[in-house]
């Protein structure tokens, strides 16, 4: 049997028609996942500004603190996530430190600080970072 490309057969009419019908379907459908992959939302990150907190644990990471001149805080953290030695405020002379620190329990450690001066510092240990605001 030969093939006759050009001639219109009732296969040829019914492969039209379920294509006419079937393709508008499938084009919506793909529209549909295209538009939920493309149009995912992205996380934004929350940065909470808390206005004169004054004790600063490992939960707070992240946020932003602000103070008046002369304000004291602490900050409590674990020892063994958050060195005390490699707690730092940079750019130095926003902070000061104070040596009565409140007692806390082991492996936990407590810092004080009094804001000395207007201008912002990153309070940072390890992946622990919090800004400071002094205005």
């Amino acid at each position: 049997m030969k093939i006759v490309w050009n001639k219109v057969t009732w296969y040829s009419n019914f492969l039209s028609a379920v294509l006419f019908i079937a393709l508008p379907f499938v084009g919506f459908y793909l529209g549909i996942i295209y538009e939920k992959i493309v149009n995912q939302p992205t996380p934004v990150p929350v940065v909470k500004t808390v206005y004169s907190q004054y004790t600063i644990t490992a939960l707070d990471n992240g946020n932003i603190f602000i103070y008046e001149p002369t304000s004291r805080l602490s900050v409590i953290l674990d020892s063994r996530s958050y060195p005390k030695a490699n707690l730092a405020c940079q750019p130095a002379g926003i902070l000061g430190t104070i040596s009565n620190i409140p007692p806390v329990n082991p492996p936990f450690y407590a810092a004080r600080f009094e804001t000395l001066k207007k201008g912002n510092c990153l309070l940072k240990d390890g992946d622990f970072e919090v800004t400071i605001v002094v205005r």
